[in-house]
């Protein structure tokens, strides 16, 4: 596991692949990515059950470039960074892997709540991510489950917006 105190790059995950490879990995990001989604219509059955409106989010083609670069590759990669390698890492070294879990979680989701997406997927991949990158011992993991994740959120916004324009 990763020690603080080494302060060598393997010990804060700066590397490649995954200690366990690759093919393990493509596996628990698919079940991670349904784990979410059950965590989205969950949200979204309480949000619907609390006869509370569901904010509708769209995207047009023309903005989508400008919101890769800021949602997918900008954004997972500061956020990896604060949560899995600069807390993670002396949590785990101070208080152990499930507390650098917890505490990376809620810091997570609070953050996402603070910037307006206050939706249960972001605890709920937060945990799973910050799990990711302490099992897998690599940012990569963590990056990329983020960065897909994301991407995933962006191409629903943008079948949203071609769904509405053709329904208009």
């Amino acid at each position: 596991m990763f020690a603080l105190c080494s302060c060598g790059r393997v010990s804060l995950g700066l590397r490649w692949a995954p200690i366990q490879g690759w093919r393990i990995w493509i596996r628990w990001s698919l079940i991670i990515g349904l784990l979410v989604g059950f965590a989205i219509t969950i949200g979204a059955g309480l949000i619907l059950a609390t006869a509370r409106e569901i904010p509708i989010i769209t995207l047009s083609p023309r903005q989508l470039p400008g919101r890769i670069l800021t949602v997918c590759v900008s954004a997972p990669l500061q956020e990896e960074t604060l949560y899995r390698v600069i807390v993670c890492v002396p949590v785990v070294a101070s208080f152990g892997k499930w507390p650098a879990v917890a505490v990376s979680r809620v810091l997570f989701g609070a953050l996402h709540f603070l910037h307006g997406n206050p939706s249960p997927e972001n605890l709920v991949g937060g945990w799973f991510i910050a799990w990711a990158y302490l099992k897998s011992e690599t940012v990569v993991i963590p990056l990329l489950l983020h960065n897909v994740g994301n991407l995933l959120v962006l191409l629903g916004q943008l079948a949203t917006w071609y769904f509405l324009i053709t329904v208009r």
